[in-house]
């Protein structure tokens, strides 16, 4: 995926797809960052009293992959993530295979900002849907990242 783009490279109906499974053990890590340590988000005997059965993905971890769509494949290196709209509809599971589908919905020049329609999917069943405004920022240099193989 070319991450260096203009935002002329871009039109309304570009998108994205790429597929993530949640864990415990990433949930590890994020309880840790965030010190969010609900026990419907890693304690089974907890979950399993409660409507959903089992532990759920907290709604943030579910949806941080957001950052990468906006910092690395629309627009890329160039981006200014400004906003985002998130609407849970279903809870997260984990280890299942989610399917994230980021679509550009608008495009404004005068800006250069794209909006975009994410959604979270578990074998085509909507969990999760967003909104995401992000700005292409041609003031940025990305030549260094053409040697970073990372992503």
């Amino acid at each position: 995926m070319n991450n260096d783009q203009k935002f002329e490279d871009f039109s309304i109906g570009d998108y994205t797809t790429f597929d993530k499974i949640w864990d415990l053990t990433i949930f590890e890590k994020f309880r840790s960052i965030s010190g969010d340590n609900n026990p419907l988000h890693h304690d089974k005997v907890y979950a399993s009293k409660t409507s959903f059965g089992q532990p759920i993905v907290p709604l943030h971890l579910a949806i941080s992959p957001l950052s990468a769509i906006a910092g690395m494949m629309i627009p890329g290196n160039k981006s200014l993530y400004l906003t985002n709209r998130v609407r849970a509809i279903e809870a997260v599971p984990y280890d299942k295979k989610i399917t994230y589908s980021a679509k550009i919905v608008a495009l404004n020049e005068s800006n250069q900002v794209i909006d975009l329609r994410v959604l979270l999917l578990d074998k085509g069943k909507l969990l999760v849907e967003a909104e995401m405004v992000v700005q292409v920022r041609e003031d940025v240099n990305t030549d260094w990242v053409s040697n970073y193989s990372e992503y």
